[in-house]
């Protein structure tokens, strides 16, 4: 009786165990196939033309003429 109920619980355990793994594993396949079909068949999107800023004019600033005076 018990000998015969202890193996009947673990052979059970054990396949769910393993039918969960194997759908885990199904599922990563299933995901990393999709996403690989996905890059393989995607458009390639046409770079958008990025507008080119235009260069703000740097003030020039006055040279003082204490300045001028010690460089001459």
């Amino acid at each position: 009786g018990p000998q015969q109920h202890g193996p009947q619980q673990q052979s059970q355990h054990g396949s769910q165990q393993q039918s969960q793994q194997g759908s885990q594993q199904e599922q990563q396949q299933g995901s990393q196939h999709e996403l690989q079909h996905d890059l393989q068949h995607e458009p390639h999107p046409q770079p958008q033309p990025q507008p080119h800023p235009q260069p703000q004019p740097q003030p020039h600033p006055h040279p003082q003429p204490g300045i001028l005076i010690v460089i001459m």
